[in-house]
């Protein structure tokens, strides 16, 4: 039995707002879309998908005649986030699904996200120009050779940020906040669990890093104790429809959040100091020491610290001979360079066959050589971009011959932290629960993401979330 309000006539006016054409949101939303799930990935959780889809079915069945067709995913990004593009896109990180403690914290905090969309918060932000850029990789090198390359990496990159990573007005947040609670509520959620999910990730961010991180939920939805104390008071003027929730109690709200892994994925490839290991592709790599990194879907890449050299390593496609693929690169991309070309030949490296084109281009102040090398390797050809002075061809051509097939060794020393849910017995501890079951988190985490205190104790059968590391293995 929920907690009833004073009544108040629940209103969400979709005339005004959409009196606007809005194929430019169903455009720029389906485009965004793509770039954003290249970029970032979708996460396989089918219990938690579904879940989202019936939570999300609800709230827009509620929101009244639209215009969008919404849609629910899990993008696979640790960090506690929730994103909206326009035209009802809408993406929940598996961080802020794994914080989540009811199905009216998912409720609300998808509520918020839907009237984002539904009001063109993001649209309007865009128009305005109030969006921020994201950090682009290193470009300047690599189009020595070719402007399309830097733009290969970066392309993702900058066509999602403006959208996905919106820093609405304070205006069009509180606008959210107001019609979130109001959605909520009218679908049958306690509204006040926004706010008690917004103080838990403001907490776990808090608990885990020290600070603020770089980029979270409270990078496009700021929060204040003012904005926790603003959804309360809304919270007390509206009604909660008299309906059943989708799961029956919190024990099988917990175990559709059960297997969501809340460390970095090593789908992607995994960077230990200069070592790369990618366990799905099959291959390990070592980069110079001390030169600093960026990890993408399409690429990892390498640059020295003062950013006079750069190593890039990304799939050219199926397993062929690699001159195939160099010749094709040869006449598309270095057109009117052909005075450049100091090497076009087929090599052998650390045993895998390979092209290797070299480029070399003068200055006054120095000379600058690119590499540009294809090599085979479990049936996925591979290419190189190696650029920078003569200084640092030694370490970069190191690099290259350290690529090579990963080990056994290698691959199961690879773990990943897994929420995992378990069943309490009576009367335990936190601290005797966390011993029992491998709890891999710290007691302060583990009270915080079950919104207990430390010194809490469960009664027998109750669902209780733990982190265990876990070898990771290849979907």
């Amino acid at each position: 039995m929920k907690k009833i309000f004073p009544f108040v006539i629940f209103v969400v006016a979709a005339v005004a707002v959409h009196a606007q054409d809005v194929s430019y949101d169903k455009k720029v939303g389906a485009e965004a879309a793509v770039k954003l799930e290249q970029l970032y990935g979708l996460s396989n959780y089918p219990s938690s998908a579904k879940l989202l889809d019936s939570i999300g079915a609800r709230l827009v069945t509620n929101l009244g005649t639209q215009p969008f067709t919404y849609e629910f995913k899990i993008v696979n990004m640790v960090e506690p986030n929730a994103m909206t593009l326009p035209a009802g896109h809408i993406y929940f990180s598996r961080g802020i699904i794994a914080l989540a403690n009811s199905e009216d914290e998912l409720a609300c905090v998808m509520g918020h996200e839907i009237i984002h969309a539904h009001k063109r918060h993001t649209i309007k932000a865009e128009k305005k120009k109030i969006l921020p850029t994201i950090i682009k990789l290193p470009g300047n090198l690599i189009k020595v050779v070719s402007p399309s390359l830097g733009g290969k990496i970066n392309a993702p990159i900058e066509g999602v940020s403006q959208l996905a990573e919106a820093k609405y007005s304070r205006k069009n947040e509180t606008e959210a906040d107001k019609l979130g609670v109001q959605l909520a509520a009218k679908s049958g959620y306690d509204p006040l669990a926004l706010g008690d999910i917004l103080t838990r990730i403001n907490s776990a961010v808090e608990l885990l890093t020290g600070q603020k991180q770089k980029f979270n939920y409270f990078d496009s939805h700021p929060f204040t104790p003012d904005r926790v104390a603003a959804i309360k008071a809304e919270s007390k003027t509206v009604t909660i429809a008299d309906r059943p929730e989708i799961t029956v109690d919190k024990n099988d709200f917990l175990s559709r959040l059960d297997g969501i892994m809340i460390s970095a994925d090593p789908a992607q490839g995994v960077l230990r100091d200069s070592l790369f290991l990618h366990p799905d592709m099959g291959f390990s790599l070592v980069f110079p020491t001390g030169w600093k990194y960026q990890n993408t879907p399409v690429a990892v890449v390498a640059t020295q610290k003062d950013d006079k050299a750069q190593m890039m390593l990304t799939v050219a496609g199926p397993a062929k001979d690699p001159s195939e693929y160099a010749n094709t690169f040869a006449k598309e991309k270095l057109k009117g360079q052909e005075k450049s070309i100091i090497k076009n030949d087929k090599v052998t490296e650390n045993g895998l066959p390979g092209h290797l084109i070299t480029i070399k281009e003068s200055t006054r102040q120095e000379t600058v050589y690119c590499h540009i090398l294809w090599l085979n390797l479990n049936q996925i050809t591979y290419q190189f971009i190696a650029i920078g002075t003569s200084a640092y061809e030694r370490v970069m051509k190191d690099a290259v011959l350290s690529f090579h097939a990963i080990t056994p060794e290698q691959r199961q020393s690879i773990q990943v932290l897994v929420l995992r849910i378990i069943k309490a017995e009576d009367g335990e501890s936190l601290e005797a629960l966390s011993k029992r079951t491998d709890n891999a988190a710290s007691q302060d985490f583990l009270a915080l993401i079950n919104n207990v205190s430390r010194q809490a104790t469960f009664k027998a059968g109750e669902a209780v979330k733990i982190l265990r590391a876990e070898v990771y293995e290849k979907p």
